[in-house]
């Protein structure tokens, strides 16, 4: 009878247990890599910031009948395919601050075959409209709170790993903004410069089908909300996306 010797038999488990771990990360990473892109990749040929400021120019786009926040607030099934473009990215608005988030606001988008779909799950623009100037200011501005943001994720049913939400964290950045002149909500519109950072979800290319999205973030201290309190936010939404089955209003429902 054949005995391995000590060293032999730990080399031999070693390997065992590395091909083990090894193919147990890789399946991870690949499952999960297939989800979402991370701030640092480079995406459909664009950086991160190019897509952040892509998003914020989607949201000054909306008119005063239209402004953000009351996309945000007031959010229809139909304004999720206002002001798109022909691109590789769909714009989904991000939720909207509410002193009461212990069950999600519910969205519903209709959105063509072949897209990634981007929400901006917290965070911020600094423009000198918002009465900034100095560079600190601008990067004060920019970070604000985000570094207390308390967020979760799901992408159908899976729940983003905190590693993995904070992968999506964008630091604070220059950029170029473009407001147009029929957004009267500013002082300043036009091409502007200005900041911007936070936490960006931008999905891989999502098959025909349906699928949903869950996010939540907690910026101060929740429950114990003060009302005046400006600098705060909270917000639960869940996307119910039908993608390329349909595109006729009223389809995409959260019954799955």
């Amino acid at each position: 009878m054949m005995t391995l010797k000590p060293f032999l038999f730990v080399s031999i488990t070693l390997s065992i247990l590395l091909l083990i771990l090894s193919v147990s990360t890789n399946d991870t990473f690949s499952q999960n890599d297939k989800l979402f892109y991370r701030s640092t990749e480079n995406t459909f040929g664009h950086n991160f910031t190019y897509w952040a400021t892509k998003y914020w120019d989607y949201l000054f786009s909306f008119n005063d009948l239209q402004d953000p926040d009351r996309v945000r607030e007031g959010y229809h099934l139909i304004e999720c395919s206002s002001n798109q473009n022909d691109g590789p990215v769909w714009f989904l608005p991000d939720g909207y601050h509410r002193p009461n988030i212990d069950t999600p606001e519910i969205r519903e988008c209709n959105i063509p075959s072949g897209k990634s779909v981007m929400i901006q799950i917290v965070g911020s623009h600094c423009t000198k409209n918002d009465g900034i100037e100095t560079p600190q200011q601008y990067r004060e501005c920019a970070d604000w709170k985000l570094n207390q943001a308390n967020i979760r994720i799901s992408i159908d049913n899976y729940s983003l790993t905190e590693g993995e939400i904070k992968s999506l964290y964008l630091n604070s950045t220059w950029t170029k903004f473009y407001i147009p002149e029929n957004n009267t909500s500013v002082t300043y519109r036009g091409e502007q410069d200005g900041m911007v950072a936070g936490y960006f979800l931008i999905t891989t290319p999502l098959s025909d089908g349906q699928h949903t999205i869950e996010i939540e973030d907690k910026v101060g201290n929740y429950p114990n909300i003060d009302p005046k309190n400006v600098d705060i936010h909270f917000s639960s939404t869940k996307y119910c996306l039908n993608v390329g089955n349909s595109t006729v209003e009223g389809t995409a429902k959260c019954s799955f």
